[in-house]
């Protein structure tokens, strides 16, 4: 509700770009911080205590996550209830929506568990693994921040993405190789946050042309 309130319909694409940046960027961080923790505590203390340490920060750190959300916005005005679901009808576009959301949200956990696999096997160790996870993120962070002035600029953008992304799944799958997993790095990554972020605007633009209660 933060987002779509605050944020204008003119910059919603460039805004979805720099968000994909940086939730992209930490992914890529994330690992190499987290390593370099558990390295100093571990040549500080066993393992296990260095393990108790990083979780300690982890936790205070969601603390402050936490503690940072409650200076959103409280929008008081905004009347709204669960039962209205109860007599709601949502329209063609709506459901369309929401079913591409669904949809997306298994492939995404499906084929992130499955390609990790693969990867590994492939790969051999978890050094690579992590290695190729935090490339690909870099790529994404990136693409990220190119989608959204594209899209913004050129709303069909996101055609290219709807072509390179299965283009660069086929090659990892056909491979299976460390060429494919070069291919799902560069084209996949590169390829995904045109749609992601072409998917967002246009569940923001729905909301625009839907006449609900709480929008009053």
């Amino acid at each position: 509700l933060s987002h779509y309130l605050l944020i204008p319909a003119d910059e919603r694409h460039g805004y979805f770009g720099r968000q994909s940046f940086w939730m992209n960027t930490v992914q890529f961080v994330a690992p190499f911080l987290g390593g370099a923790m558990l390295l100093f505590f571990g040549l500080a203390v066993k393992t296990p205590v260095a393990y108790s340490l990083l979780f300690v920060i982890i936790a205070v750190m969601m603390a402050a996550v936490y503690w940072e959300a409650t200076y959103l916005p409280r929008h008081s005005g905004v009347r709204f209830s669960v039962f209205d679901f109860k007599k709601h009808r949502r329209s063609w576009p709506w459901k369309l929506a929401l079913a591409q959301d669904v949809g997306y949200g298994f492939f995404d956990f499906a084929f992130g568990a499955f390609s990790a696999v693969l990867i590994f096997l492939i790969a051999g160790n978890e050094f690579l693994l992590g290695l190729a996870n935090s490339a690909g993120a870099a790529v994404a962070a990136i693409a990220g921040l190119i989608a959204g002035f594209l899209l913004r600029v050129k709303k069909k953008a996101y055609i290219a993405g709807m072509f390179f992304a299965p283009l660069g799944i086929f090659l990892f799958a056909w491979g299976q190789n460390v060429w494919g997993v070069l291919a799902l790095i560069l084209i996949y990554q590169s390829a995904m946050p045109f749609l992601t972020i072409a998917t967002s605007k246009t569940m923001f633009d729905l909301i625009d042309y839907s006449s609900e209660p709480w929008q009053e």
